[in-house]
């Protein structure tokens, strides 16, 4: 049996790839895999019937940790567990930590539990490490060494239903095995000789027992919130931060976004201090994940096509972690057009149309309708800017055609019927158009406001003599007409 296990042990260092102390964390809050390296994956296995677990929130009733956040985690079925298969990553030394919640076991689980199985290295025998849990909900940590032997590494009743706990067990170099519970070592033993707890397999089985074992009642632990898998043994100081960081104040992130628009960049804002925590994890929910400080209070992405997408932000403190999820619907940026240039003739009215687009308006003119009425040349604007924030803009250069106006150089107001008022075609088109006449000396005679063809030659001193009088025609911002016309009796 022990020179089996040697053989094994030489075809896994042969085996081995070379890591620089390589620590992975798998936080169980979306998924399976490994922040540090998506490459790691867990696998789930299914208890006697299939049936696996959710992921989902829990909060300790009764933590010995000041914190008291929801954390997010797994919720396993009975006896349904993980595994680790990578038989490259570790070689004679390892660390192996989860955080685990045995409340959510007792509520879940449809009998009386006598054992909580946490990991074992080898899916065949019944070896492993276990909690057994008394009637009354606590449990002692015990090791399975075989078909018929148990070993407590802790005699008192340390587990309860209503607390968190940290289990880490290392296994150094020297191939000693040391278990922490909660930052404090519980037991080392020397595991040179019968190899128990190296994984011979190439995998280490969380939670799920062998199908047919001899241990009765067995379960899973219930709510699982991370598991920690390193190719080097920790330190007991790094255990012992491990542990602090878990007990530190968990400060679940508050998300908003910004720029929901396709194609441009969507920016995400941490709006809370999360400062307190090692990293942020954003998960887009198009399959592309980011990671940053928790002191980067902003990341941005750029989504692929439009949509809805399901943004995790995931907050570490240790291996624990806080959650949020933000719903957002990435839209196309929206298509205006105001037709382009237009060309209409002095007089008209111009409408500007940008009411294909829904949202608020804004034009260059300061105007908030969806359409902008033009009685004057020039180059006119709008920006649309969408409930989700897109903006979209467009010009327009609107060109009014001067109109000539047919000025006569005489007329008889004799009251024969003909020519006996001074008509100016055209002049209607220009609505502010201002006549003035002048006499031979320059003097001021008449002034007409919007002149509407109406002269008959007289004045507020009656009728003007027969001759020549000047005029001045002002077309507003159009070009002035100046002339003479003759009175004929």
């Amino acid at each position: 049996m022990v020179l089996t296990r040697y053989l094994c042990f030489l075809c896994v260092i042969l085996a081995t790839r070379s890591y620089a102390q390589t620590s992975l964390n798998f936080p169980l809050n979306a998924n399976f895999n490994a922040v540090e390296d998506d490459s790691f994956v867990l696998v789930e296995l299914g208890n006697d019937v299939g049936d696996t677990g959710t992921f989902g929130s829990s909060t300790a009733s009764n933590s010995s940790c000041p914190n008291s956040q929801p954390i997010s985690g797994y919720y396993f079925e009975d006896n349904s567990g993980l595994a680790f298969v990578d038989g490259t990553l570790i070689s004679t030394e390892y660390t192996i930590g989860f955080t685990f919640n045995l409340e959510e076991l007792l509520i879940r689980s449809s009998r009386t539990v006598d054992w909580v199985h946490l990991l074992s290295f080898d899916h065949v025998n019944d070896e492993g490490i276990y909690i057994r849990v008394s009637t009354e909900g606590n449990g002692t940590l015990t090791f399975w060494e075989n078909d018929t032997n148990t070993a407590d590494v802790s005699s008192e009743d340390y587990f309860n239903t209503t607390d968190y706990y940290q289990l880490i067990i290392t296994r150094e170099s020297s191939e000693t095995i040391k278990i922490y519970l909660d930052g404090n070592e519980l037991r080392s033993f020397d595991d040179s000789d019968t190899q128990l707890y190296f994984p011979t397999m190439g995998s280490i089985v969380f939670f799920r027992d062998r199908p047919t074992s001899l241990l009765d009642q067995e379960a899973s632990p219930g709510f699982v919130s991370s598991i920690l898998i390193a190719d080097y043994a920790w330190t007991a100081s790094e255990v012992s931060d491990s542990y602090s960081d878990q007990c530190d104040l968990l400060v679940e992130p508050t998300v908003s976004a910004i720029n929901l628009c396709f194609p441009d960049e969507t920016t995400f804002n941490l709006t809370n201090d999360v400062s307190s925590a090692d990293s942020v994890v954003w998960d887009f929910g198009d399959m592309t994940s980011s990671t940053t400080s928790a002191t980067e209070t902003e990341v941005t992405h750029s989504y692929l096509s439009e949509g809805t997408f399901n943004v995790v932000t995931s907050v570490y403190y240790g291996t624990l972690a806080t959650v949020s999820v933000t719903s957002i619907t990435i839209e196309n940026i929206p298509d205006i057009d105001l037709g382009g240039d237009v060309s209409a003739t002095i007089g008209d009215t111009v409408v500007l149309d940008a009411s294909s687009v829904n949202g608020s308006y804004l034009w260059s003119d300061g105007s908030t309708e969806p359409t902008l009425s033009v009685a004057v040349g020039g180059t006119y604007s709008v920006q649309v800017t969408t409930d989700g924030g897109c903006v979209a803009s467009d010009l327009s250069t609107v060109t009014f055609e001067y109109i000539n106006l047919d000025i006569p150089n005489l007329f008889s107001p004799n009251n024969d019927g003909i020519n006996d008022v001074w008509v100016i075609e055209g002049i209607e088109t220009y609505a502010e158009n201002e006549v003035t006449i002048f006499d031979r000396l320059g003097n001021e005679l008449m002034f007409f406001s919007s002149y509407a063809n109406d002269w008959d030659g007289t004045t507020s001193h009656g009728h003007l003599d027969e001759g020549t009088y000047f005029y001045r025609i002002n077309l507003g911002i159009y070009k002035s007409k100046v002339g003479s016309v003759t009175i004929l009796r």
